[in-house]
């Protein structure tokens, strides 16, 4: 799984996770996560 991707429950909780903050994501990608 690209960036060792996990299920998120909605895209805030992405966004809140540490370790996503240490890569950086293209806007798309966040997106299509939410």
């Amino acid at each position: 799984e690209p960036y060792g991707a996990k299920a998120y429950d909605n895209s805030e909780a992405l966004i809140n996770d540490p370790e996503v903050d240490a890569v950086v994501l293209p806007p798309f990608a966040t997106l299509s996560v939410g």
